[in-house]
């Protein structure tokens, strides 16, 4: 056997001996970041923000553009009670720990607003102007 050939079988050989996880590619994962995990959003980037409209009762489409999160031109965000304090990214208001709240959906990646959240009450006076 020539060297080419001998390299080319160790070389396959020594991948064929890594200890590889299985992948099951039908099944979902589990999200490594939960929301109760996400970093405070800062509140001092003043984000623009539109609601463009409510598909349903407990999801919301807004329009976010940011310099430092990003921009999500049609981004679903659902209604939820809230665990954790923080500042409304629509109004400015205190947000209290048990206050009905809109969040970005967590799907795939992580958005750079996923700790961000807004008030129902803002989001039924956005909607109503």
């Amino acid at each position: 056997m020539n060297d080419s050939a001998a390299s080319w079988l160790m070389t396959v050989a020594a991948i064929g001996s890594f200890d590889m996880p299985s992948v099951s590619w039908g099944v979902p994962q589990r999200r490594s970041v939960t929301r109760d995990r996400l970093p405070s959003w800062d509140a001092t980037s003043r984000p623009t923000i539109s609601v463009l409209e409510r598909p349903t009762a407990d999801t919301v489409m807004i329009s976010w553009r940011d310099a430092c999160t990003g921009h999500y031109g049609y981004q679903k965000w659902r209604l939820f009670t809230t665990r954790k304090r923080g500042v409304c990214a629509l109004s400015g208001r205190s947000i209290e720990s048990g206050d009905s709240v809109y969040a970005p959906q967590l799907l795939g990646s992580t958005p750079g607003n996923a700790a961000a959240m807004v008030l129902a009450a803002c989001i039924d006076e956005a909607l109503t102007v």
